[in-house]
This record gives structure tokens, sequence and C-alpha cells, in this order.
């Protein structure tokens, strides 16, 4: 079976969108705890922003791929979109799960658990975004909703990086802060 060059680029995509997503948690801690940066990096140890993790990474990857598949593929933006909602699912799916099966889980256990998640949810965001562009009909349509849903994200994620509802879920474990304060 020959692999094209498309599906290379996906498969490595869960490599490296791992490696920025790893050096993107902290990102806001590194540059001086930058606001702007701040908008679209977690800024705390919530759960929510955590969620950044699913956006940033893949759109900058996104951005490398694009001119080496751009005559591969249909609905690009499109299918970026679908793969952060299936990583988004999958990842924060399982670690709701573990924190179910497992509460009392150490410290370490838990960042295996975390990193394997969010491995796995890259993982099946690569595959379903592989299979959205490579397969579903071109369609005008689903740029614009790539974009919309893009523009929604970063909305979302700018409000409540700075009026976070203050539920469990936007709550720092660790200082009981709330976005940025």
């Amino acid at each position: 079976m020959k692999i094209n060059k498309h599906l290379k680029w996906e498969i490595s995509g869960i490599i490296v969108i791992f490696i920025i997503g790893s050096l993107w948690h902290n990102i806001y801690e590194i540059l001086g705890e930058n606001t702007l940066i701040g908008m679209i990096a977690p800024v705390n140890e919530s759960k929510w922003e955590h969620w950044k993790l699913g956006l940033a990474p893949v759109l900058i990857y996104g951005a490398i791929q694009y001119p080496f598949i751009k005559d591969e593929i249909k609905n690009y933006l499109f299918s970026r979109m679908v793969g952060v909602i299936v990583l988004v699912i999958v990842c924060f799916g399982l670690i709701e799960i573990m924190h179910i099966i497992l509460p009392d889980a150490s410290f370490k256990v838990q960042m295996i658990i975390h990193l394997a998640a969010y491995f796995l949810g890259i993982a099946a965001g690569q595959i379903a975004a592989y299979y959205v562009s490579s397969r579903v009909n071109e369609n005008k349509t689903l740029w614009y909703v790539g974009v919309i849903l893009i523009f929604i994200n970063l909305i979302v994620f700018i409000l409540f990086t700075f009026n976070p509802p203050k539920y469990e879920y936007f709550k720092d474990s660790g200082t009981g802060q709330y976005g940025i304060e």
C-alpha cells in the first residue's frame, strides 16, 4: 500500500502537534505572562485552559503543512476544525473517565494519563481531519464554516480568559484562581 503525501503529513502531525502542544502548555509563563499569548495559550492549570492546547498547536502545524499538501486536499480549514473538535472530545473525554475510574490517582499517574489522552486525542483528530480533507467533496460553504469555527473558538477563549465562569472546571487546581486576574 502506497501512502500518499497528505497521509504522511497527517501521521507525522501527530508527533509534531504533541511536541508543539507540550511546549504551548507553558508558553504563557515562558513569555513573561504575556496577555496576548494568554488569550490562546493556557494561563493556569484549570481544565478549561487546557482546551487551548487543541486549537493553537493544530493551527500552527496546519500553517506549516498547508503549502506542501494544498493540491491534494479539500475543505482544509473545516477539516482542521473537525480535527480540533475530535481532539478535544477524545482527550477530555478520556481524562474525565480517568477521574471517575481513578479519583485518587497519584500526580505521576494523572500526568501519564493526561499525556496519553492528549496524544490519543491528537491522533483521532488527525485521522478525522484526513478523512474530511480527502473524502468530503470540495465545498465553499465548509470553508466559511471552518473560518467561523476558528473565530468562535478564539472569541470564547478570549472571553473566558478574562471573565471565566466561576465553576470548578474553570478554576486553577493549584491556586484556586480563574483566568487572568
